[in-house]
C-alpha cells in the first residue's frame, strides 16, 4: 500500500488508493476481507479505529449462540424452514431470510475450517440446541466467547494473508459521486487518532468499494452492554444519505454494568437473588411484591435465561419479562440501585425456606439433568457453567464475594443500514455487514446476528468481485473530489464557538442519557417528541462549534457528530412508527405517559400490543437524511422466494455469470 501526501485547497492530507477498504475489524469485516482476498483481490485494506476493540472480540454471554441450519437431529432441517423462522419475526424481507439460511452452512463451515472450536461428536456431527425464537434447535456455541474465538481465528488468517491494515483511523466522512443519477460511494476521509501532527491528521481514501463493518450504535445509549471500546459509525453513512430500516427495533436485556456483560442463560437458570438498595442503604427483595407466588417468581427467574431479551409478549401473566420492567421501576422510578446476588437464594414470601422444587417440573428437570442442584446459586453455577464464574473473576469481580449491579441495557440493533440481497446499501459501492446492516426484523432467533454477519461478508465480496474495475486515475480523482473535500473541511471551521474536551464529553453524556431515558426499552410518544427536540437543538449547537485543533478533541468532536446523526435517525423512525399507529412490540414497551403506572402492566390501561399481522409487521420503515431533514417511508416486505429453479437452467445461467449481479433489491 502506497501512502502519499497531497495538498487539497489549504489542507494537507495523506492519500491511499485501494480497490476495496473494509472499515471495522470485527468478525464480519475480517471475513469480508478474506473472501475478497481468496477471490483474487489484492489491493484491499482494513481500516479500524482500534484493532480488536469491536464487539466481536469483546462481547459474549454465558454460552454465546451461533445460529445456522441444523446439522444434526432426527427430523432434519430445510433451508426454507430456517428462512421461515427468520422471516416470521416480522418486518424482514423474505429473500434476505432465505439467503441467511441458504448460505449459513457455508459461513459456519468457513469458521470451522478457520479453527473456531464448535463441538462435534465422534461421527462428525455438529449438535444443536434450541435458542430463543427458534423452533428447530439450530443453535450451537463454542462457549461464552464464541464471537471472540471467531475474531481470533479470522484475524490469524488476515495476518497470514498479509492483508493490509490501517490501525488507529476513525471514519469521519464518505465521499460520493453521481452515476446515472444515482449517488455512489467513491472514497472516504479518516482521522488518524494517534497523530501528533495536529495540522495534518487526515487521510483521503480513494476506493472503488467500501465495506462498513463498524458494528451497532450501542455507544449512543447510557445503559448499554456494548463494549465501551466499540463506537460504531452508522451516523457517517446516514449523513452521506444512505437509507436505513427498522431503526425502531433493538434488543434490550439484563446486564451487569460495572463489567458490561449479558446476564442470560445459566446466569439466570441457577436462580439468583434479586434485590435493590435505596438511598438510606435499605435492602429490598422487590420481586416478592409483584409475583403472586414463590413458584411463579422462581420459574420467571429461571426462564429469564431462555428468554433473556425483554419481550412485551412475556410481560403479562407474570412472565419472565416482568423482571425487566421491575428492575426498570426500581432504578428509574424509585431511584434505587439493583443487584443480582449468587451467594444467596431468593427470599420467599412469609420467610419460607427456598427449594428448587418450588420452580416446578421444568426447573427441576433442567437443573437435575444438568447436575446443578447445589444449595446456593453460586454452587449451582459451578455445576452448570464454571466458565461463567471465571469470566467475571478474570475481569476483577468475585461472584463468591460480591453482588452484581444490573440494569436493562441496549444489546443489539435489529435494524440499521438498509442493504440489498448482496448487502449493498442504497448508495452504490457502499456495503454494510454485521450489525451495521439492518437485515433483521422485530424478532430474530438468538445467535442469528453472528450468522448474518458472516453471510453478509460472503455476499458482499461476491458482488464486489463480480464488478471489479480499474481505479480512476489519481489526478482525475483529485480533480473530481477536491471541491467536496474542501467544502467539508471548511464547514468544520465555520462555527463561532470554541469547544474543550470536557465540554465534548459532557455533550456525549447528555446524548447517551437522552437515548436511554426516552428510547430505551420503555418509550412514550411524549418522550420521543421531547427527545427529538433536544437532539435537534444539540445538533444545531454542535454546528456552531469550531473544530478543535487537538487530535484528542477532534476524535470526540467527530464521535459526537456521528452519534447525533444516529440518534436523530432513530428518534425520527420511532416517531414515524408511532404516527402510523404502532404499539408495543419486540423489545420496546410503548407506554401511555400520563396513564396509570401499574405493575404488572395491563394492556388496556398502560400499553397496547402491536398486532401480529398488522401493517407495521408487513412493512419496513425506511429512514433517510434528505435535504437536511429525515424522510420516512413504509415499504412492503418482500416474500420468501418460491422453490429453486430447474437445475439445467440454473447451471446455464451460472456458467454465463448471470447470477451475481446488481438488482433493485
Amino acid at each position: 500500500m502506497h501512502k502519499e501526501q497531497v495538498k487539497i485547497g489549504d489542507y494537507n492530507f495523506g492519500l491511499i488508493r485501494m480497490d476495496t477498504v473494509i472499515i471495522g475489524s470485527g468478525a464480519a469485516g475480517l471475513n469480508t476481507a478474506l473472501q475478497l482476498h481468496r477471490g483474487g483481490m489484492e489491493n484491499i485494506a482494513i481500516l479500524t479505529e482500534n484493532w480488536g476493540a469491536g464487539t466481536s472480540n469483546n462481547a459474549g454471554s454465558d454460552k454465546q449462540t451461533y445460529y445456522r441450519l441444523a446439522a444434526d437431529g432426527p427430523d432434519g432441517d430445510a433451508v426454507n424452514d430456517m428462512a421461515q423462522a427468520l422471516f416470521k419475526g416480522g418486518a424482514m424481507h423474505g429473500d434476505i431470510a432465505l439467503i441467511e439460511s441458504a448460505v449459513s452452512n457455508q459461513a459456519f463451515m468457513n469458521l470451522v475450517s478457520a479453527g473456531v472450536p464448535f463441538p462435534y461428536d465422534q461421527y462428525g456431527r455438529f449438535p444443536g440446541y434450541i435458542t430463543d425464537n427458534d423452533p428447530k434447535g439450530r443453535g450451537t456455541s463454542a462457549g461464552p466467547l464464541t464471537s471472540k474465538l471467531m475474531f481470533e481465528a479470522l484475524a490469524a488468517q488476515v495476518v497470514e494473508a498479509n492483508i493490509q491494515l490501517l490501525d488507529g483511523y476513525q471514519l469521519i466522512h464518505l465521499l460520493t459521486r453521481s452515476d446515472d443519477e444515482k449517488k455512489i460511494i467513491c472514497g472516504a476521509i479518516a482521522l488518524n487518532v494517534n497523530s501528533q501532527q495536529s495540522l495534518s491528521p487526515y487521510l483521503v481514501i480513494q476506493a472503488n468499494s467500501i465495506v462498513l463493518a463498524t458494528g451497532g450504535p450501542g455507544a449512543i445509549y447510557e445503559a448499554s452492554v456494548y463494549p465501551v471500546s466499540q463506537h460504531g459509525a452508522t451516523g457517517v453513512a446516514i449523513e452521506a444519505g444512505t437509507a436505513t430500516c427498522n431503526l425502531t427495533e433493538s434488543q434490550f436485556g439484563l446486564a451487569s454494568i460495572a463489567f458490561r456483560w449479558n446476564l442470560s442463560g445459566s446466569y439466570q437458570q441457577v436462580i439468583p437473588r434479586y434485590y435493590s438498595i435505596d438511598k438510606q442503604g435499605t435492602e429490598r427483595d422487590f420481586l416478592l411484591d409483584y409475583f403472586s407466588s414463590d413458584s411463579n417468581m422462581i420459574e420467571a427467574i429461571f426462564l429469564k435465561g431462555y428468554q433473556w431479551p425483554f419481550d412485551v409478549q412475556k410481560l403479562n401473566n407474570e412472565g419472565s419479562s416482568l423482571i425487566d420492567w421491575l428492575v426498570y421501576r426500581e432504578r428509574y422510578l424509585l431511584d434505587r440501585q439493583v443487584f443480582i446476588d449468587y451467594r444467596m437464594n431468593p427470599r420467599l414470601k412469609n420467610n419460607s425456606a427456598f427449594s428448587i422444587e418450588l420452580g416446578g417440573k421444568l426447573v427441576l428437570d433442567y437443573l437435575g439433568q444438568s447436575g446443578a442442584l447445589g444449595k446456593t446459586p453460586i454452587e449451582r453455577l459451578v455445576q452448570l457453567n464454571q466458565p461463567a464464574i471465571d469470566l467475571y473473576r478474570k475481569n476483577g469481580i468475585n461472584l463468591y464475594k460480591e453482588a452484581l449491579e444490573i440494569d436493562v441495557c441496549a444489546q443489539h440493533c435489529n435494524g440499521g443500514i438498509m442493504g440489498s440481497i448482496w448487502w449493498e446499501s442504497s448508495l452504490g459501492n457502499l456495503f454494510c455487514v454485521g450489525e451495521a446492516n439492518g437485515s433483521h426484523g422485530v424478532y430474530r432467533p438468538g445467535g442469528s446476528a453472528l450468522n448474518s454477519g458472516q453471510v453478509g461478508g460472503i455476499r458482499a465480496a461476491q458482488l464486489i468481485l463480480a464488478n471489479r474495475q480499474r481505479l480512476m486515475k489519481r489526478q482525475n480523482y483529485l480533480a473530481e473530489q477536491s471541491p467536496s473535500i474542501v467544502d467539508f473541511m471548511d464547514g468544520l471551521r465555520d462555527g463561532t464557538e470554541k469547544v474543550s474536551i470536557d465540554a465534548l464529553q459532557s455533550e456525549l453524556q447528555q446524548l447517551r442519557h437522552r437515548m436511554s431515558k426516552y428510547a430505551g426499552f420503555v418509550r412514550s410518544a411524549e418522550g420521543i417528541q421531547r427527545a427529538r427536540q433536544e437532539a435537534e437543538y444539540q445538533f444545531r449547537q454542535i454546528n456552531q462549534m469550531i473544530l478543535p485543533t487537538e487530535v484528542d478533541a477532534q476524535v470526540l468532536f467527530f464521535r459526537l457528530r456521528e452519534h447525533l446523526f444516529s440518534q436523530m435517525a432513530f428518534l425520527a423512525a420511532i416517531d414515524a412508527y408511532l404516527v402510523q399507529g404502532g404499539h408495543s412490540r419486540g423489545s420496546a414497551l410503548l407506554i401511555k405517559e400520563n396513564g396509570p403506572i401499574r405493575v404488572p402492566a395491563t394492556e388496556t390501561e398502560y400499553y397496547e400490543l402491536d398486532s401480529e399481522g398488522g401493517y407495521t409487521r408487513t412493512h419496513q420503515l425506511v429512514t433517510t437524511w434528505v435535504n437536511e431533514h429525515f424522510k420516512t417511508d413504509w415499504i412492503a416486505v418482500r416474500p420468501i422466494p418460491e422453490s429453486s429453479e430447474w437445475f439445467e437452467d440454473l447451471w446455464k445461467r451460472f456458467r454465463n455469470r448471470d447470477i451475481i449481479k446488481r438488482s433493485a433489491t
